[in-house]
């Protein structure tokens, strides 16, 4: 028998790393206590408990804090003068591996479908968000509406 023949021959090893993903989970993580987490009123992608309206979900999307009555930055308008294009800029939570971001359009406020829109994205001078806009073309003669769609993606408690 040799020295080292009492040695573990199976040492533990722990690696960890930063992700460069962001999610729901982890947002939730850094947020609420334990007893939060386990509790959907508090912590749920539905909660909302600072009662500022903007659900959990929405919070996390846009970079707000779930326990300070806060509203996401977004503003629209015409670019280019009476004739120009409808645009709205706001900012999203960047890096976030689990959020659909998705416009839509109606001309009746009952039937809605996808919009065609083209974004530009650029990350902001806070590295946590980035600022989009985003450029509708006319689609239909008379009244246009746009809503912003977002979708939280396989979140399980």
């Amino acid at each position: 028998m040799d020295r080292y023949s009492h040695c573990n021959p199976d040492p533990f090893t722990a690696r960890v790393s930063i992700s460069s993903n962001i999610t729901f989970r982890a947002w939730r993580a850094a947020r609420f206590s334990l007893a939060q987490i386990g509790n959907p009123l508090f912590a749920g992608p539905g909660a909302d408990p600072d009662n500022d309206g903007v659900r959990n979900a929405l919070e996390y999307a846009f970079g707000l804090d779930p326990w300070v009555n806060d509203k996401p930055v977004f503003s629209f308008g015409i670019a280019g003068g009476s004739g120009g294009v409808f645009r709205a800029n706001y900012q999203r939570i960047r890096l976030a591996s689990d959020l659909t971001f998705a416009w839509s359009g109606s001309t009746n406020l009952v039937d809605w479908t996808a919009a065609a829109v083209s974004e530009s994205v650029a990350t902001d001078t806070n590295l946590r968000f980035e600022d989009v806009t985003a450029n509708f073309g006319s689609q239909h003669p008379g009244a246009q509406f746009y809503r912003l769609g977002v979708t939280l993606d396989r979140f399980k408690p």
